[in-house]
């Protein structure tokens, strides 16, 4: 070997080779990590990313952490052959949390639209949850009626350009009542739950604005009054009417339109 690193630009090769090769074997072992201990689909990109991330804070946690155990002999002084023990469980603690951080770099790599949901977000208005639930309802329709693969929750998301979280509020409260109904895969996909001939816009809509009434509180709860009433019912009789004869195939886009144009109602107009 020496005679070899005599010899360049071997030399030089060898000494390059020495500084990179720990860094690759790093960036290989947390990428198959990131990759295969997950209990979901990973993508490649995003966990190289991850392990690029968590081999730097490897490496510059153990530059750290071999200069405070070389300087640290007191430790060893009070604790005799303990203090092996202890340094052992303080690698092994940071070894973990540079893990962990690297597998969330990983995650809102693959996962962006996490780092814009803001928690005040996730209160939406019935509004925005009843749009929500007609876009994801056509795209849901749309491929299964023209025999296209089924939707994943990232993949609507993605699709209609909405947060993940609302889009999965919006999805289980239509799971709940029978409108979708989610796959048993290692990557769930949503299919229509009800027939899309015969299922009524109206249903859909009455679902979404009834959710949260279970949860917190519902009209049944205050006092009655005859006005409000009258009011109340002649609003839903207006939607009644508008939506009268739509169903949910009615949602759905035909395979030679345009991909991102959706057959909707608007949610209040009368015709």
């Amino acid at each position: 070997m020496k005679s070899l690193i005599a010899i360049e630009p071997l030399g030089t090769l060898v000494q390059i080779g020495i500084v990179i090769l720990p860094i690759v074997l790093s960036i290989t072992a947390f990428s198959f990590f990131y990759v295969f201990i997950p209990n979901t689909k990973v993508k490649m990109r995003s966990a190289i990313v991850g392990a690029i991330a968590a081999s730097i804070l490897w490496k510059f946690s153990g530059w750290i952490f071999a200069s405070f155990v070389v300087t640290s002999t007191q430790y060893a002084a009070v604790y005799s052959a303990f203090a092996s023990l202890i340094f052992f469980m303080i690698w092994l603690y940071l070894t973990w949390l540079i893990l962990m951080v690297g597998a969330s770099i990983a995650f809102y790599h693959q996962h962006p639209e996490y780092l814009s949901y803001q928690k005040s977000e996730r209160r939406l208005s019935n509004r925005v949850k009843e749009i929500l639930a007609l876009l994801v309802m056509a795209r849901i329709s749309t491929n299964f009626y023209n025999g296209k693969p089924a939707w994943t929750l990232e993949g609507l998301a993605g699709e209609i350009s909405a947060p993940i979280e609302a889009t999965a509020s919006v999805l289980a409260i239509m799971e709940n009542n029978g409108f979708v109904v989610k796959t048993h895969e290692d990557e769930p996909t949503f299919i229509p739950g009800k027939p899309l001939d015969t299922t009524p816009i109206d249903d859909l809509l009455r679902a979404i604005k009834k959710s949260d009434e279970k949860d917190y509180i519902g009209p049944d709860a205050f006092k009655s009054n005859a006005e409000v009433e009258l009011i109340v019912q002649n609003v839903e009789n207006s939607l009644s009417t508008a939506l009268k004869g739509k169903m949910v195939k009615d949602l759905v886009t035909n395979e030679m339109e345009d991909h991102h144009s959706i057959t909707t109602v608007p949610i209040g107009a009368a015709q």
